[in-house]
């Protein structure tokens, strides 16, 4: 049976009415995508979404951003994944992951593979420039309901 391992970073900005959630463009999947790793040898769920972060967004660890100690919620059990016709084992982490200096919120915003979601953006399937959102992201999210439709 296929298994689908991942920690997924849920790295919010506050905003004058809702909170948005950071997401990146996949080249790969012609997607966006929320930091997601798959732990790698002994690493725990909260060790591999830290390592993501910092590697993705060229952060630097316990100066730039803060993984919470303990994850948002975990997920594990069987379905199929959009697209998917077998059932697979999903066993996700979602953490959230707070930036903190200033020059860290600029990276991040200067960075144009990064784009900032509102969950009403993430559960519709398209970004603002009308590129799509990943399906098995979106399929987590809805299934966890760790980001509300109305937040």
């Amino acid at each position: 049976m296929q298994q689908f391992c991942r920690s997924i970073a849920l790295i919010r900005k506050p905003a004058e009415r809702r909170t948005t959630w950071l997401a990146r463009w996949q080249d790969r999947g012609r997607w966006y995508d929320f930091i997601m790793g798959e732990p790698l040898g002994d690493e725990s769920f909260r060790e591999c979404i830290d390592r993501e972060v910092g590697w993705v967004l060229d952060l630097e660890r316990e100066r730039d951003y803060l993984v919470s100690n303990m994850a948002r919620i975990n997920l594990d059990f069987f379905d199929a994944l959009p697209g998917d016709a077998h059932e697979t084992h999903i066993v996700v982490a979602f953490y959230v992951v707070d930036l903190y200096r200033k020059s860290a919120w600029q990276r991040v915003d200067a960075d144009r593979a990064n784009c900032w979601l509102t969950a009403e953006q993430i559960y519709a399937g398209h970004a603002p420039d009308a590129r799509p959102i990943n399906p098995n992201l979106r399929f987590l999210i809805r299934h966890s309901e760790v980001i509300q439709p109305w937040q």
